[in-house]
C-alpha cells in the first residue's frame, strides 16, 4: 500500500513540477515596460508614446485608399532612441484574447523609421484587424527574432467605445 502511495505521490509532484516550469517562449520573451496612452514608455533603447488612436474603415496614404473588412486602427506615436540610432523593431497589436496582429505592410510607417538620440519624431502605425478584436487592444513593441530577454514596450491604447470613422488619413511624410 505504501508503494502505491508513493508512486502516486510521485506521479502528482511530476505533474505540479511541470505545470511550474515555464515553456522556451516564456523563459525567453522579452522584459516589458508598460504603460497607457499618452505616457513616454521607456525600454533601452528608446522611449515611445501613443498620442493618439483612430479607427477607420478605409486608410488613406496620399494618393491610395486602402480599404479593410475588418476595421484600421492607426495609431499616432512620438519615439526617440536614448544611446544611439535605432529602429522600433516588432510592432503588434495583441487583443483581449491574445491573439496577436502585425502592423500592417500595406503602409510603410513608424515601424520603419530611424529613430536618432534625444530627437523626438512623430509618425503612424496601422494594424488591419476584425472590428470586435479592437477594443481592449495592447501595442507590442520589441527587436523581434533578437529581441529575446531584451527590452519591450507595452502600452494599453483605451480603445473603448470608439466608432470607426469613414477614412482615416496617414500623410505619407510621417
Amino acid at each position: 500500500m505504501r508503494r502505491v502511495l508513493a508512486g502516486v505521490a510521485l506521479v502528482v509532484a511530476i505533474g505540479v513540477a511541470q505545470r511550474l516550469i515555464p515553456d522556451a517562449d516564456r523563459i525567453y520573451q522579452p522584459i516589458a515596460s508598460h504603460g497607457g496612452m499618452k505616457e513616454d514608455v521607456a525600454a533601452p533603447p528608446y522611449t515611445l508614446r501613443v498620442d493618439g488612436v483612430e479607427l477607420g474603415r478605409t486608410l488613406t496614404v496620399g494618393e491610395e485608399r486602402k480599404t479593410t473588412q475588418g476595421v484600421w486602427v492607426v495609431l499616432r506615436m512620438t519615439g526617440t532612441a536614448t544611446q544611439e540610432a535605432v529602429r522600433i523593431g516588432d510592432a503588434t497589436l495583441v487583443t483581449r484574447d491574445g491573439t496577436r496582429y502585425g502592423a500592417s505592410d500595406r503602409l510603410l510607417g513608424f515601424d520603419f523609421a530611424q529613430l536618432e538620440p534625444g530627437i523626438p519624431r512623430s509618425g503612424s502605425l496601422a494594424f488591419e484587424l476584425p472590428w470586435a478584436s479592437a477594443e481592449g487592444a495592447v501595442l507590442h513593441v520589441d527587436q523581434g527574432v533578437m529581441g529575446a530577454l531584451g527590452p519591450a514596450v507595452d502600452i494599453d491604447l483605451a480603445v473603448t467605445g470608439l466608432q470607426p470613422k469613414d477614412t482615416v488619413i496617414v500623410e505619407r511624410s510621417e
